[in-house]
Parts: C-alpha cells; structure tokens; sequence
C-alpha cells in the first residue's frame, strides 16, 4: 500500500501494487495512513475531508477493490495512525493527541487515553505501547497500556518508533541523549534497558526483523547522510546494508518476512532482503509529477 501527492494540487491518492509491478490499483482519493487488516480482507485508512470553514481527517475501512467503503468516525473526530487489533475486530487510533478504540463496524467507541500516541500493538493484543509528551519536563515519555484493566506503566524518557519484538518480550525505541538520537531496547516490562548504538551521528528507525534476531534502523554515521545499517539485537555486528545509497524512510516487512519495502526519496520504492539483496525497483508507480509515501505490505 502506498499513497501519492501531487505536488501541484495536494491531493493525494491511495494504492496498491504487486511487488512484481504487475497489478496496480487505485484505491480512492484523499486516503492515506492506511493499514491491512490482518487477514488482509480490508483496509483502515484516514480520509481528507475538506469543507468550507474546516478541514478533519476521519477513519474509513474499505474493501481491497474499495467496495463496502464504511466510515468510522465523524467531522468530531481529527483522526490518525490507525493500528488493527491482531483479531482483526477493533481499530485503536489516534485524534487530537488522544486515544480511542473502535469496533471495525464502527460500534462501541471508546477513549482510553486523554493524551498519547500509539506506536505499536503486542501480538496477542493485551497491551499497547505509546508515547506521552511530559510538559513539565519538554520531552517524550514512554508507556505501556494493558487492555485487561485500562491501567499504564511508564517504561522510559524520550522514546519515539516503538516496536514490540513478534514474540511480546522486548521493546524497540530510539531516544535522544546528550549527543545524538540512539536506539535502546528492554524488556516488555520495561526491565533491562539498554542502548543499543553509541556511534557519531544520529541512530534512529529501528525495526526488528521478523524472526527477531536482528534490527534494521537507519544511521547517520556516515557523511551524516542517512544510511541502512542492521545489528544483532544485542547491539553487536552492526553493518551498512549495501546496495541502496539513497536515504531510506517507511520501511515495512512483507508478510512472509523475506523481503521489506523501503522508500527512497519521494518517487521509488525498493524490495529488498536484508543482505542487500534487490529483487525490484519500483520508479514512480503513478507517474512523475507525484511523491510516494510507502504504507504498508
């Protein structure tokens, strides 16, 4: 899933595309942020509504071919960064720095939190990582949010791009310290933290690979340009990914893990493994004239 924005209009413009290039759907205008649901059925995605005198984002859930498109919330609503349960039957999302839960039909809306951003959900469901900003002390604080009792645990300072591992047991973040912006890891429980990078320039983006052995994040340590790198998640063999020079962003994982997709500037997507590997480049799939913003697998 990708989306695209002309750079004269601003409107942008939902898709899909095979890796291979050989199928590529137009999913509808003003839709972006969007998300598969985990049986790849459907899709949440936010939608641009622009009336006179007010301008919101509301959340939509749509078939893959845009049939039974369903809208969520309302012009009440500034909604963004939908996140699927892994039961595929609720969608926790964001809306003027708070946080709601929805049923996928759009019933039983509720507020969990009056103030957070939502990273990322634990494979099982029972809890959610999110950030908070702390005003008193002008930085970012790290929670984890347990479904069972509503209750929060605060883990850490200043965490931002927060992954659970695929098995539950540990948290990815990267963090600004005295220096530079490193990436740590810890515990689910928030136990054992530890930081992972130490090098000269900015260390951010992790990622975890889907068999949770190794991490792929982004570094400027060299040239302070933006750079692929991957570690063992223990912080060792820490290595440049060959084979793509250009500063990567939004880089997802293929269901089947093998491959990740990664946007270079604002018009290619690679396909890609994690040794460099290229199995594809797909150069501006809408055409030129439009950036690309790369969604999801």
């Amino acid at each position: 899933l990708f989306s695209s924005q002309d750079f004269l209009s601003a409107e942008s413009d939902l898709h899909s595309i095979s890796p291979d290039e050989k199928s590529i759907i137009n999913l509808g205008k003003g839709y972006s942020d969007a998300k598969w649901s985990p049986d790849f059925s459907k899709l949440v995605t936010r939608e641009y509504i622009n009336e006179p005198g007010k301008k919101y984002n509301i959340l939509v859930t749509i078939n893959s071919d845009e049939a039974n498109r369903k809208e969520l919330t309302g012009s009440d609503f500034n909604a963004s960064n939908p996140i699927w349960t892994p039961d595929g039957k609720s969608i926790i999302f964001s809306s003027n720095d708070e946080v709601f839960i929805i049923d996928s039909n759009g019933n039983n809306l509720t507020k969990l939190l009056n103030n957070g951003f939502v990273w990322d959900i634990s494979s099982n469901g029972a809890q959610f990582i999110y950030s908070s900003f702390n005003n008193s002390k002008m930085e970012d604080e790290c929670f984890i949010y347990h479904m069972e009792n509503g209750l929060s645990e605060k883990l850490a300072y200043g965490g931002q791009n927060m992954s659970f591992s695929r098995d539950g047991n540990f948290i990815l973040f990267d963090a600004r310290t005295d220096d530079n912006r490193e990436i740590f890891i810890m515990n689910s429980d928030g136990s054992d933290l530890r930081q992972l990078t130490s090098k000269q320039g900015d260390n951010f983006c992790p990622s975890f690979t889907p068999d949770g052995k190794k991490i792929v994040f982004t570094s400027m340590r060299i040239d302070d340009l933006m750079k692929l790198f991957i570690m063992d998640i223990d912080g060792t063999n820490q290595e440049r990914i060959p084979n793509f020079d250009a500063a990567p962003s939004n880089l997802t994982w293929a269901p089947t893990g093998q491959y990740f997709a990664v946007q270079s500037g604002l018009g290619h997507i690679y396909i890609m493994d994690i040794n460099g590997n290229i199995e594809n480049i797909i150069q501006d799939p809408v055409g030129k004239g439009k950036s690309v913003f790369l969604a999801d697998w």
